[in-house]
């Protein structure tokens, strides 16, 4: 069972209800849970766990998970150019830092 979450990773776009996981919500829990366990669907959710698996072995390799880090790495990259582009993003962090959020800021120099 999958409940649907309030936010995504990256890669929920490459799982199919259904296929990969039974979704499920608060409120049909209970529903779900019991269509999961019936013997009648035995079959269907060994289909949905092959799937998974399969998907898990072609998905989950350390090839495949380094590409999608850097990916990931890149795509912040180019949030935070655009970001820049309308106003200096490190100056934001510092003033969101100073602002005692944290309050064991230091303020770091490098010598050159």
């Amino acid at each position: 069972m999958f409940i649907e979450p309030d936010y995504v990773d990256y890669f929920y776009e490459d799982l199919i209800p259904n296929l990969h996981y039974i979704p499920a919500s608060l409120e049909n829990i209970t529903d779900v849970a019991r269509y999961v366990v019936d013997p009648n669907n035995d079959e269907e959710m060994r289909n949905v766990v092959k799937a998974a698996n399969s998907w898990c072995t072609r998905t989950v390799t350390e090839e495949v998970l380094v590409r999608d880090a850097m990916f990931q790495l890149e795509e912040l990259e180019s949030a935070l150019v655009a970001y820049n582009e309308r106003t200096n993003w490190m100056d934001d962090w510092s003033q969101f830092m100073m602002a005692g959020v944290v309050d064991d800021w230091v303020e770091c120099s490098v010598d050159t």
